[in-house]
């Protein structure tokens, strides 16, 4: 290898971290299990294998740019989306099946090759998903946003929350990007299930850990509910409104905060 080609260049980094991992490997007893689990994460599609690269460690996934990107740009402003787009799919995909993750997306410096992914880039995203994002919720960098919201103005899967973060919202995603209201439907069903059964949960250990956690899911489960698309028709609003989940539940998990 030349040395002199080791050298930190701008990088597109995403980092996951899968939430509970070490309980849910405890309580598996099929290793076959867990590496269907971790698989998931490498949602990277034929478009995209080219120009990324991952390393998986445990519970943290890591995905990176292969190629360099131009200054404060990307190469492909496709891309970008079209990973937004996967991060999204992936998500629902994940919640559904009951595993709930958190990561970051930034740019910035890092060096990537066959073996390795280090540098600023990847320490930054770390930072986001440990220190910033708190909820499930993958979040982005404002760099990252701004160069992505140069070229995109519908932004069919990204939400700017409550605390001014943005962050990459598989609710939106499933509800703008799904033509048949009987797949969003069925979703929202099993979204609302997942979400009541593991309040139940944390009801009856009463472990208050979780409780932030779910009780921001609920919030946006609801609002998400209460803000669909206008393609949506009266009677398809008003059928979607029995999937929306009881307040009561959190004043409950709020009662146990305090």
């Amino acid at each position: 290898m030349n040395k002199g080609n080791i050298k930190y260049q701008n990088h597109l980094t995403v980092f996951f971290d899968i939430l509970g991992f070490a309980e849910l490997v405890n309580r598996t007893q099929d290793a076959l299990d867990i590496y269907d689990i971790v698989n998931k994460l490498n949602f990277i599609s034929s478009d995209l294998k080219k120009n990324m690269k991952r390393a998986t460690f445990s519970d943290l996934v890591v995905l990176a740019t292969t190629q360099t990107t131009s200054t404060r740009g990307f190469d492909s402003h496709v891309i970008l989306n079209n990973i937004f787009n996967e991060i999204a799919r992936i998500q629902a995909q994940l919640i559904i099946n009951s595993i709930l993750v958190r990561g970051g997306v930034t740019y910035d410096k890092l060096y990537v090759d066959k073996n390795f992914i280090f540098g600023k880039g990847l320490n930054y995203a770390y930072q986001l998903e440990s220190k910033t994002a708190n909820y499930p919720r993958i979040i982005i960098d404002p760099i990252v946003f701004d160069i992505y919201n140069s070229t995109y103005e519908n932004h069919s899967q990204i939400t700017m929350d409550n605390d001014g973060i943005y962050y990459v919202d598989y609710l939106k995603y499933i509800t703008a990007n799904h033509n048949e209201y009987l797949s969003v439907e069925n979703f929202f069903k099993s979204h609302k299930e997942f979400i009541e059964q593991q309040v139940e949960q944390i009801n009856n250990s009463g472990i208050s850990s979780k409780n932030l956690k779910y009780t921001w899911l609920i919030l946006k489960h609801n609002q998400c509910l209460s803000q669909l698309p206008d393609n949506y028709s009266t009677e398809i609003r008003n059928r979607f409104n029995e999937y929306k989940i009881r307040h009561e539940l959190i004043t409950r998990l709020t009662k146990r905060s305090n």
